[in-house]
């Protein structure tokens, strides 16, 4: 039996990157960045009463049992301002990698890491203090994307693409 030549090299002819975003990802991410408009409005008005079923807060998800809060939490946003930014970031990281990746990616992990996150989150603060939003889904949206782009991308070695992060 040969062994390998210390010179081989296995070439990758496709990676996920090499083909196009599935054709959903557009409609993914515009009915997500639609369902936070929605709630966000629903939770700014209060119409009938439901705006205050979704923040969640320590006393909330630990005392009283309402564990639903650390997802209905995702969808409300504190102002325009809070909206806009997360609405940005859930459009563009939602399309690339329920896109390329696929829906289990987008939006089914992201929203069970936002359920997690919220916990983690409510054991550090006050009991009263009130959780909205989803940035800390956009913020792991946008490092899962980063990962998952260095690590299957072919154009460039690792090193290179360590050097041009720290640049």
């Amino acid at each position: 039996m040969e062994s390998p030549s210390p010179h081989s090299f296995l070439v990758v002819r496709r990676t996920w990157l090499s083909r196009r975003p599935h054709f959903r990802a557009s409609l993914i991410a515009a009915w997500s960045v639609f369902a936070l408009i929605a709630m966000s409005v629903v939770y700014w008005r209060n119409w009938g009463g439901i705006g205050a079923l979704l923040p969640a807060s320590g006393e909330a998800v630990f005392k009283n049992h309402e564990y639903w809060r650390l997802w209905t939490a995702l969808f409300a946003h504190a102002d325009l301002g809070h909206l806009a930014s997360n609405s940005l970031g859930i459009f563009v990281l939602g399309y690339f990698l329920s896109g390329y990746f696929s829906l289990w990616f987008f939006p089914v992990a992201a929203l069970l890491v936002g359920g997690l996150t919220n916990y983690l989150t409510l054991l550090s603060y006050d009991p009263a203090v009130k959780l909205v939003g989803i940035s800390g889904v956009v913020y792991w949206m946008g490092a899962a994307w980063l990962i998952l782009y260095l690590l299957l991308d072919q154009q460039r070695t690792k090193t290179s693409a360590c050097c041009a992060l720290s640049a």
